[in-house]
């Protein structure tokens, strides 16, 4: 009788402590990749589109927002929302933004083992 009075507990306290991320904003693996293309844009807008003076720096990043919400289906003002709640939010947001960290360092490093092994591979083939 002990263990499963213990096994419900546990539910209704993991329950009970777990956070739940309302229905309008997005969840963290759809605003993850979001929030990090965002990221990336703003970057990219701050180290080369401002350097351009022909073009117009708050146009440009305004655009490049736009595709990454068309990419991931969401709008501005759902992004703008749910950026909100998550920074109301931090251990959600840092859960988030490690969560993409690491499967953007994952993914960097695939590509640099994908490379050597190129590269490998074409000097073999020159010798």
């Amino acid at each position: 009788m002990k263990i499963p009075g213990c096994i419900f507990l546990y539910i209704i306290l993991a329950s009970c402590s777990a956070k739940k991320v309302p229905d309008n904003v997005l969840p963290p693996d759809k605003m993850g990749p979001v929030i990090w293309d965002a990221m990336q844009a703003d970057a990219f807008t701050r180290e080369f589109i401002a350097k351009d003076s022909a073009k117009n720096l708050q146009q440009e990043g305004a655009a490049l927002q736009e595709k990454i919400f068309q990419k991931y289906h969401t709008d501005r003002e759902t992004y703008l929302r749910s950026y909100r709640w998550y920074s109301d939010h931090g251990d959600m947001m840092r859960d988030m933004l490690d969560s993409v960290t690491a499967r953007e360092s994952r993914k960097r490093q695939k590509e640099r083992i994908d490379e050597q092994l190129k590269l490998k591979k074409k000097n073999e083939q020159n010798m």
